[in-house]
């Protein structure tokens, strides 16, 4: 069984006039990389490897995250995770090393909405995955080469500006 989270970068600043590979975060995403690395830690998921696209907000977003859910393992960025597609990004994962048995991905739409529609069927569903959200996957596989279209159970979708509305003291250790 392995386990894999895809998270997309908190939200960006487009006030900045940086080219797009430079552009941080703003204020919100800020604040949300770091909260959704505690909702991480509370529901124990937190990963072994985390995979991080080059781009600025990306690596704010990991790092911020990573923060908050006290993470020790290992982070790689991959430059193919900035201008990649679906097939692209899951190429990435079916090459991680198996003793990973939880990881996470930090990228960018459209290809995570591509790749979450992908994993759990062979037909693209109209998805909407907003900033920093992450989805969660389990993989009744033994190889990370074996992950491949409808090959994945989504467990759920974790969406800060939602997760921020419940009262998370009760539903989360935080």
């Amino acid at each position: 069984m392995k386990e894999l989270l895809l998270m997309r970068h908190a939200k960006s600043d487009w006030t900045t006039g940086n080219d797009d590979f430079q552009r941080p975060l703003n204020k919100r995403g800020e604040e949300d990389a770091p909260f959704m690395g505690k909702i991480i830690s509370s529901i124990e998921r937190v990963p072994d490897l985390i995979y991080v696209s080059a781009a600025m907000r990306t690596k704010q977003t990991a790092s911020l995250c990573v923060q908050g859910m006290q993470f020790k393992g290992d982070v790689s960025f991959k430059e193919e995770l900035y201008e990649g597609d679906a097939n692209s990004v899951l190429n990435v994962l079916q090459k991680t090393p198996e003793k990973y048995q939880r990881i996470m991905l930090v990228g960018h739409n459209t290809y995570l909405e591509e790749l979450i529609s992908s994993l759990i069927c062979a037909n693209k569903i109209n998805l909407h995955f907003p900033t920093a959200a992450i989805a969660i996957f389990e993989a009744e596989i033994e190889s990370w080469k074996q992950l491949k279209q409808s090959s994945s159970c989504l467990l759920g979708i974790l969406i800060p500006k939602m997760l921020r509305k419940l009262p998370i003291n009760s539903m989360f250790k935080l």
